[in-house]
């Protein structure tokens, strides 16, 4: 959740040195979970995703609290005011949909999905169920098997 592609590729390239270290020439397998909804137009997606996405992000918000405890040891997350709350979820966000997470339309995602091949990563466990109206969330995995089909 506090990691970006780069701090990923860092971890993934310690675990499978652990497993080669342990194993030895196993091969070790990578899959990585990302918030996913894809569409034909990326502000559709924005649209469709942000409501839900800040709802689950607040809900988490004690996850979020320990990225924004890292400015400095007097920093009081109980003290946060609802406005302050609520901006935090709003960057959240605004990170998630734009650098870890799979949305957008399925050009944008396909680079996401090229990163992370590019780092180690075999599969991608796409989370849809994050508040996006039922009904939409299916309709979406039509895009987002078109992302499918390119990698299959």
């Amino acid at each position: 959740m506090h990691q970006d592609v780069d701090e990923l590729a860092e971890k993934i390239a310690e675990y499978c040195a652990a497993v080669r270290r342990e194993h030895g020439n196993w091969q070790s397998r990578v899959a990585v979970m990302l918030h996913t909804f894809l569409g034909h137009d990326t502000e559709y997606v924005r649209e469709v995703v942000r409501k839900p996405m800040c709802d689950y992000l607040k809900g988490s918000f004690h996850l979020i609290a320990r990225s924004i405890a890292d400015v400095g040891p007097d920093f009081d997350v109980e003290s946060l005011h609802e406005d302050d709350i609520d901006f935090f979820v709003e960057r959240s966000f605004d990170t998630y949909f734009t650098e870890r997470g799979l949305f957008g339309t399925v050009d944008e995602a396909a680079r996401m999905v090229e990163r992370l091949q590019g780092i180690g990563v075999d599969e991608i466990a796409c989370l849809i169920d994050f508040g996006v109206d039922g009904k939409v969330a299916l309709d979406g995995l039509q895009t987002l098997n078109e992302l499918r089909l390119r990698y299959q």
